[in-house]
């Protein structure tokens, strides 16, 4: 199944840019102790493998000052596979000779936001809160835990969330801002498809005050960039672009770079090599559901796991916030 071509005008080999970073989420690793045949991510430790390799050695990948791992670095199918495996991806990134920050994903804590237990593996791995940011070349990058979205979270932990959200984003008002989290605040496809394609309550984060929060900030918040669920997509909401990645455990394995230039954002979506590719483990089509699905922007199977061209290569103004 092969990757559609992008057409896109890109920044001439003369201008260099003076950031650039990767966003990586969902590779979905398990112990081998918890490996089986036929799970949904086969071939996922292998892939994450390839991908943790090519950061270490030049040459894969396109050089980068820093990682954004957006959450479900690992599978977590219990607490006793948590406490082994998020050591080990934490210390695989430790190794990597860039800087890398986390984000938690719901397969990190088993979704128990705020639960102490369920989220003690990664916290004693990666030593990180909830939600935290830094700041690279004048722009903020906001990292925000929403990984327990849904009736199960406590009203206690919502409002302490959405004050934690309020006050980064305080910290960073008069400046360009980027947010990672885990689920995506916008639907990056039709949001009934995406609802029945994703066949769980969590195809997008459910408390409104969050992206209420964002938006609110439209004129310094440049794009927020989750993952989730296993389709990569862009969509520019009240002047925000909100980025998915697919991720290396399901097809199209995907991760996405950012190119930080004086005037724009150029952001290029990277597929794992073919020789990785396994089409089977796609979430939203056929080999899951029995039929394959389609929205109005995106005609076919293939463009609705790993949208459209336009959505694979473009550019974000960077324009914002400077006041």
């Amino acid at each position: 199944m092969p990757e559609e071509k992008t057409r896109s005008m890109w920044s001439p080999m003369s201008e260099q840019p003076r950031l650039r970073f990767l966003q990586i989420n969902d590779l979905h690793f398990r112990d081998f102790r918890h490996e089986r045949e036929g799970h949904s991510f086969n071939g996922a430790n292998g892939r994450a493998g390839w991908l943790l390799e090519a950061l270490r050695k030049p040459g894969r990948l396109p050089p980068v000052d820093f990682v954004l791992a957006v959450g479900d670095m690992v599978h977590g199918g219990s607490l006793e596979a948590l406490g082994r495996e998020c050591p080990t991806m934490a210390a695989a990134l430790k190794e990597l000779p860039m800087e890398v920050f986390p984000a938690i994903g719901n397969h990190e804590i088993k979704q128990a936001e705020g639960d102490p237990e369920g989220e003690r593996s990664f916290r004693e791995a990666y030593g990180v809160p909830d939600h935290y940011s830094f700041e690279r070349e004048g722009i903020a990058f906001i990292v925000f835990n929403n990984a327990g979205t849904g009736d199960n979270l406590l009203p206690s932990v919502r409002k302490k969330r959405s004050a934690n959200l309020q006050r980064l984003l305080d910290r960073h008002r008069n400046q360009p801002k980027i947010i990672a989290c885990h689920l995506p605040l916008a639907c990056v496809r039709d949001e009934s498809v995406l609802a029945a394609s994703m066949d769980h309550y969590s195809y997008k984060c459910l408390e409104p005050e969050i992206l209420e929060a964002i938006e609110s900030e439209a004129d310094s918040v440049l794009a927020v960039l989750s993952g989730h669920i296993h389709i990569t997509g862009c969509t520019v909401q009240k002047g925000i672009h909100h980025l998915v990645a697919s991720g290396p455990a399901s097809f199209p394995h995907d991760i996405i770079h950012f190119a930080v230039f004086d005037d724009r954002i150029d952001v290029e979506v990277i597929q794992l090599p073919s020789d990785l590719w396994q089409p089977d483990t796609s979430l939203h089509g056929a080999a899951r559901h029995g039929r394959d699905f389609t929205d109005r922007r995106h005609p076919t199977a293939l463009t609705y796991i790993q949208g459209n061209p336009d959505e694979r290569r473009l550019s974000i103004p960077l324009k914002r916030g400077h006041g």
